[in-house]
């Protein structure tokens, strides 16, 4: 029996109860730990991802996140067993990796959002040995955000409730509310299948460590702590890799899945990264901060993707000036009428009257 401390709050439960367990079995902030996030989305939608510096994705506002783990024979990986890399697609676009090596392999998740609004993160596991090796990669669905909740607004930060999870002719969906595809791309690896645990059933990663699937693959938690997992498949040629995707948009939206998906280099991009690379080049060696989204509600640029939803005239004004800088005039030109503050007005004539 546990003191009232013990669960004062939702948060306080859970820190601790990961005090008890493993390092490595649940996210970073749950040890109090601050990680590093980006976010990921298109330049002119609404819709924004985020990926933090563990490989851990939060697929949607205030979502659940799905988080890998890789278990080969005998011993399973977290994001405790070893030191990731962060990288950008061509170094520079707003398409970013988190990147696991050891000696005998390597795991590259890239993340990126399509033109449709869906999140999708790739996995790329390469042998790096010359000899046969087998392993499997876990994508666990986990009722927590990427972000802690000391960086909490409104239901932003910390816990992400899931009641309920179901397999559904190869897909899986959350809360009846978003759907999350394995691997449809011609050529990728295909799934394992998927298994769900209720709360009081026990931890999923106590299961990990064996290598095996819960036996239910359909939940319901009442409490809204149910855990997931899909299974990908890790056997790829000696020196070879073996690739899969995950691809997530709410479950109104399941006609988008069929989406084009990206496929490593910058020769056959998805349209989103294209139009990233577009971008690019009109910056002409130049580059900005500044990114604008195209809200219903008309132009914005906001500092932020969860907590700064307003367009803010102060960031607006340096945002404007990023913009310009890349050659993104008409961006600027769309959201000047919006700006109130005389003096924001006057700075961003001067740097259109330049441009």
């Amino acid at each position: 029996m546990q003191s009232f401390e013990f669960s004062r709050s939702i948060h306080a439960f859970w820190n601790n109860v990961a005090q008890g367990e493993a390092r490595g079995w649940h996210p970073r902030w749950l040890h109090n730990e601050q990680s590093v996030w980006t976010p990921f989305g298109t330049s002119s939608g609404v819709h924004c991802a985020l990926m933090n510096e563990d490989g851990m994705v939060e697929v949607d506002q205030g979502s659940f996140s799905i988080e890998p783990m890789i278990w080969t024979p005998g011993r399973l990986f977290t994001w405790t067993d070893l030191a990731s890399r962060q990288e950008l697609l061509a170094e520079w676009m707003p398409v970013p990796s988190v990147v696991w090596e050891t000696a005998d392999w390597r795991l590259r998740m890239q993340a990126e959002s399509t033109l449709s609004g869906s999140s999708r993160v790739h996995y790329r596991f390469e042998n790096l040995t010359d000899r046969e090796f087998s392993a499997r990669l876990f994508v666990l669905l986990r009722p927590f955000q990427v972000t802690p909740p000391w960086q909490s607004f409104r239901n932003l930060g910390g816990v992400s409730r899931i009641h309920d999870l179901a397999w559904r002719d190869g897909a899986v969906l959350v809360n009846e509310s978003h759907l999350i595809v394995p691997s449809i791309a011609a050529g990728a690896a295909a799934p394992k299948g998927f298994g769900a645990l209720r709360f009081d059933e026990g931890f999923m990663t106590a299961h990990l460590a064996s290598g095996v699937l819960p036996a239910n693959a359909d939940t319901h938690d009442s409490f809204g702590f149910a855990t997931g997992r899909s299974v990908l498949s890790c056997r790829p040629e000696l020196m070879g890799w073996r690739k899969s995707f995950l691809s997530c948009q709410p479950a109104a939206a399941a006609s988008s899945i069929a989406e084009p998906a990206f496929e490593w280099s910058t020769s056959s991009m998805g349209p989103m990264d294209r139009q990233w690379l577009d971008d690019g080049r009109r910056t002409r060696g130049a580059h900005g901060d500044g990114a604008h989204s195209g809200d219903p509600r008309g132009p914005a640029l906001q500092p932020g993707p969860r907590r700064y939803t307003r367009s803010w005239i102060r960031d607006g004004a340096m945002m404007s000036a990023a913009l310009l800088r890349m050659g993104h005039a008409q961006e600027v030109r769309e959201f000047h009428p919006l700006v109130c503050a005389a003096s924001a007005r006057r700075r961003l004539r001067a740097l259109l009257r330049r441009h």
